[in-house]
């Protein structure tokens, strides 16, 4: 998971990684735990997380891309009530 900071032009200010984790055992579940420490955030301020890696049962080879792009995307559209 990576969470994206934009401010309220929509710049990025910030970008944060969780920690990696292992390859996930069948019918089990594991939880990351993300703490966002980097800048102290403003009411104008956009917060956007994505998925950037997964890895598929039975198989070694993980899935990753690149959501940076997708992150600045997300941070134009206008805020939700």
């Amino acid at each position: 998971m990576t969470a994206f900071i934009f401010d309220g032009d929509g710049n990025l200010k910030t970008r944060q990684m969780a920690p990696g984790r292992r390859t996930l055992e069948k019918r089990s579940t594991k939880y990351s735990t993300m703490v966002l420490d980097a800048r102290q955030l403003t009411e104008s301020d956009r917060v956007v997380i994505g998925v950037n890696q997964a890895q598929r049962t039975d198989e070694d080879k993980w899935w990753s891309a690149e959501i940076e792009s997708a992150a600045k995307e997300a941070a134009k559209k206008p805020k939700q009530p």
